[in-house]
């Protein structure tokens, strides 16, 4: 066992520190569409990669939504 003699020290009012953001994965849901349609593509993703705002996911085709635009009247 050691001693030491307390003292009083200022602390610094920020601290930085290292870590990994994590989600409860057991609060997973499945999203459906409520339009026909197919993934395309999928972009390879694993847990713990970073994902930068506005990166794509997922490509999905939907008929549907492109038909009207397609149409010549």
């Amino acid at each position: 066992m050691r001693l030491a003699h307390v003292e009083r020290h200022a602390v610094a009012l920020s601290i930085d520190a290292t870590g990994v953001l994590a989600f409860n994965e057991r609060n997973i849901s499945i999203e459906q569409a409520r339009s026909n349609g197919f993934v395309e593509r999928v972009w390879a993703l694993a847990p713990g990669d970073i994902i930068a705002a506005g990166q794509p996911l997922a490509e999905v085709l939907t008929p549907e939504w492109t038909l009207p635009r397609n149409m010549n009247f």
